[in-house]
C-alpha cells in the first residue's frame, strides 16, 4: 500500500474515533408550562435545546441563563416557561456512533485486504 493512502486511512480512523454522531432526545418537563424547578432540573447553561412553543414554532438554543420565568438564550433570546410545549437536548447518539465508527474500520479492512497489504 502506498504511503498516502495509508495516510488517508490513518485520518479516516482518526476522524471516525473523534467524530460522533449527535441527536436530539426529549427532555421530560411534565404538564405544559414546565415549572421552574423542572426545567432547572433537566437543562443546564450550556446545552443546545430545540424547543416547540404554543404557537407551533420550532426554535434552537443555546442556553445561557436558566431565570425564575424564561430560559435565556445566548444571543439574547428570552423563551418564557408559559410558551414552551416540549424540549429535546442536543447530544451524542452512541449507538449511531458506534455503528459508524465499526462500519468504518469493517471499510478500511476491506480495503486493506483488497490491495493486498497486510492487516
Amino acid at each position: 500500500m502506498t504511503t498516502p493512502a495509508r495516510r488517508l486511512i490513518a485520518l479516516v480512523v482518526l476522524a471516525s474515533m473523534f467524530g460522533g454522531c449527535t441527536g436530539y432526545k426529549r427532555i421530560a418537563l411534565g404538564a405544559a408550562p414546565p415549572s421552574p424547578s423542572v426545567v432547572a432540573a433537566r437543562m443546564k447553561v450550556g446545552q443546545t435545546v430545540r424547543i416547540e412553543l404554543r404557537d407551533a414554532t420550532v426554535t434552537q438554543i443555546t442556553i445561557d441563563a436558566i431565570e425564575e420565568d424564561a430560559l435565556v438564550g445566548e444571543k439574547g433570546e428570552r423563551i418564557a416557561y408559559a410558551d414552551i410545549v416540549s424540549a429535546e437536548r442536543k447530544g451524542v447518539d452512541l449507538s449511531n456512533t458506534l455503528w459508524l465508527t465499526f462500519g468504518i474500520y469493517m471499510l478500511i479492512g476491506i480495503i486493506a485486504m483488497a490491495s493486498g497489504g497486510p492487516c
